[in-house]
């Protein structure tokens, strides 16, 4: 949803911009609209949530609250703030939910939600950064804040020692099995997540999708997406990221129709329709 937010960024503009994006709670996609639709979601299930957990959630619905009381071209020192307190808010409740919550059906989909969010955030990113071929100025300056976005940076400059290509980037954030924010790594949890799942027959139509996304990314070799064509465009690295970015939609809505029943006006977490 950030992603999707950003697409309208205005640089013209950037303090204003990057105000909504952070402090403006009727901006689908904004962190504050994130935040309100998650806790929404976790009222749903009030009574399934500790403690602590309201008392991580509370302070951040408070950090964004002030924010989007100040004027949006004030000095950005507290817009900084305001979204240091937010991430550590949400790697607490990251913290939580991977060491306290029992690995119950109810944890093993809300796992799932992650994973496609996750898988589509990846795909959207990539999307708009790698893709059209720059300067190597230009690129190597957007690749390294891809890569930072993806929380991958400090391993890629340990294995690849500065070099930044498009195909070293993909091997880490789209193959690398070992790296807990690559596409295959999330891939290889929702596989595992729907097996967990009760009644899965291993050949629902949710398994399949997932199946076919990780044959997608086995049959790639990733220098095939650095070659751009004519027009500097990467025409295999787009139509990759577009095919499992669909999919990944595919999947979410096939899992709300089949495992979920969402209360009222609520929405999945992975995405407004």
């Amino acid at each position: 949803e950030m992603t999707q937010a950003g697409t309208e960024f205005n640089a013209e503009d950037p303090p204003r911009t990057l105000w909504a994006l952070t402090a403006d709670r009727n901006r689908e996609g904004s962190l504050a609209h994130c935040v309100d639709r998650l806790g929404l979601a976790a009222r749903a299930v009030r009574d399934q949530m500790s403690n602590d957990t309201w008392m991580v959630l509370g302070a951040v619905e408070r950090a964004l609250a002030g924010q989007a009381e100040a004027a949006p071209d004030h000095d950005d020192t507290r817009l900084a703030a305001a979204a240091q307190r937010t991430l550590a808010g949400m790697l607490a409740l990251s913290g939580m939910t991977a060491e306290s919550m029992v690995h119950d059906p109810g944890w093993t989909m809300m796992d799932i939600g992650k994973r496609i969010e996750r898988g589509l955030s990846l795909t959207c990113l990539l999307r708009s950064t790698l893709v059209v071929q720059r300067t190597a100025e230009a690129e190597r300056t957007i690749t390294e804040s891809a890569l930072v976005a993806c929380e991958s940076s400090v391993i890629y400059r340990r294995l690849n020692l500065g070099n930044v290509r498009v195909s070293a980037v993909a091997e880490l954030v789209l193959f690398d099995a070992a790296n807990p924010r690559s596409l295959v790594y999330q891939v290889d949890r929702l596989r595992l997540n729907l097996r967990a799942l009760p009644g899965s027959s291993g050949s629902s139509k949710a398994e399949r999708i997932v199946e076919e996304i990780g044959t997608r990314l086995r049959r790639v070799d990733p220098a095939d997406l650095e070659q751009a064509d004519a027009a500097g465009e990467r025409a295999a690295l787009a139509e990759l990221l577009d095919g499992i970015h669909a999919a990944l939609s595919g999947l979410a809505d096939v899992i709300t129709e089949t495992q979920l029943s969402l209360p009222g006006d609520m929405q999945p977490l992975w995405g407004l329709r």
